[in-house]
């Protein structure tokens, strides 16, 4: 496909694009932002064109939703591409997240063929670079062996990375995980925190937990979940 192309031609775009292009694409993207799509356009493609990281990814993803651009899958897969390779977390989710589904993260109607392992490559690379998203993803990945090799012990890893950040999604998955080696408290700790935000299923799942934990145990975990914050 088209963006398996991406490695020979970012290597001639690369650094071509300084302080003041990120300043217009930040321009560009506010203007997408305000659904002024061709003004977005007038001020990303030429930036795109000249290789800035995010105006291709800010043009990857008007490619994706058909806004600005009509609607081209492939395009927004080589732009994102382009951008991830220069460092873009954003945009290497974005890909890694096109890759996994076979569908736009930010457009269920842009479709591509699923490619799990390439997928895995663009995930690994944001969850690095901090994506809590990507993080969870990869934990997922790694929980099922589905594009990674299974691995518990890097699946809870990367899970515990996104739950810390505070995505709920992950803080789910992580109290089942934990449920599911016979980890009561910490399985608990989740559900617990989550029961407390309205989450569908946690507060019955912490209520059986609490069942085969002693009171003291409980208080505990039910102190830790009051005092919580995502790490920043």
């Amino acid at each position: 496909m088209r963006w398996l192309l991406a490695a020979i031609l970012i290597a001639s775009l690369a650094g071509t694009a300084g302080a003041a292009g990120t300043q217009d694409a930040a321009a560009g993207r506010d203007a997408f932002l305000a659904a002024d799509y061709a003004k977005a356009r007038r001020i990303l493609a030429p930036l795109a064109d000249a290789g800035d990281a995010e105006a291709l990814y800010w043009t990857g993803v008007m490619y994706s939703q058909g806004r600005g651009y009509a609607l081209d899958c492939l395009e927004a897969a080589f732009r994102y591409e382009q951008a991830a390779r220069q460092g873009h977390p954003e945009a290497s989710f974005n890909l890694g997240f096109m890759l996994y589904y076979g569908v736009g993260a930010s457009a269920a109607d842009c479709e591509l063929i699923p490619d799990r392992e390439k997928a895995a490559q663009w995930l690994l690379r944001a969850a690095e670079m901090g994506k809590p998203r990507a993080q969870f993803l990869v934990g997922r990945m790694y929980m099922t062996g589905d594009g990674l090799p299974r691995g518990m012990d890097n699946a809870f890893d990367w899970l515990e990375k996104a739950a810390s950040a505070g995505l709920t999604e992950a803080q789910y998955d992580l109290g089942l995980l934990y449920a599911q080696v016979g980890n009561r408290g910490r399985a608990y700790f989740w559900f617990r925190l989550l029961a407390a935000r309205g989450y569908p299923g946690a507060a019955q799942n912490a209520s059986m937990l609490a069942k085969n934990m002693d009171q003291a145990e409980v208080d505990e975990a039910d102190k830790r979940a009051r005092q919580w914050k995502p790490v920043k």
